[in-house]
């Protein structure tokens, strides 16, 4: 937005340092979003926050002293949870999930109870845990899943959205 402003203004006063100058900076600040972008996605920091940010509503920490609109004990259950991530990165993590969380998903998706899911619902399953992209990888030749099936495919992608991120 800022770049096509700078060009609009640009254009209508024929062009002088001052816009050529703003010019620069949009192009900089482009490249910057650009390299902070590749960042982000590089070492999964939107999972990882959208992972905290879960486990601060599901656990709601509260001040012991009850201050109004202190933050204290969101940081510190966040310090603590980073802690106990970092000290076991490999622990396996259905993060807010359980395992009856997703065994009512499954139940939920097997809407005629037959004790099995097409592909079609197990890719809303994959959609709704925010894992898109395992669709093409961990449904390649899929026909019907039964639970054990299910779970085999949906808890590793549970387990990798709420992983620490590596990097």
């Amino acid at each position: 937005v800022f770049f096509v402003e700078a060009m609009a203004l640009r254009t209508d006063i024929g062009g002088n340092r001052f816009c050529d100058a703003v010019l620069e900076q949009a192009r900089l600040d482009t490249d910057q979003y650009r390299k902070a972008q590749e960042y982000v996605e590089k070492h999964k920091l939107e999972q990882l926050f959208k992972s905290l940010l879960a486990y601060i509503i599901k656990e709601q920490p509260s001040d012991p002293e009850r201050r109004p609109n202190s933050q204290r004990a969101t940081k510190e259950f966040l310090v603590a949870l980073l802690k106990e991530r970092v000290a076991e990165p490999r622990a396996t993590r259905l993060g807010i999930m359980t395992e009856e969380n997703l065994v009512t998903m499954f139940n939920m998706l097997d809407v005629h109870k037959k004790g099995v899911i097409g592909r079609t619902q197990m890719e809303w399953a994959l959609r709704a845990i925010q894992r898109p992209e395992a669709i093409e990888t961990r449904l390649d030749d899929f026909e019907d899943a039964d639970l054990g099936t299910f779970l085999r495919i949906v808890r590793p992608e549970v387990e990798a959205y709420f992983a620490v991120p590596r990097g």
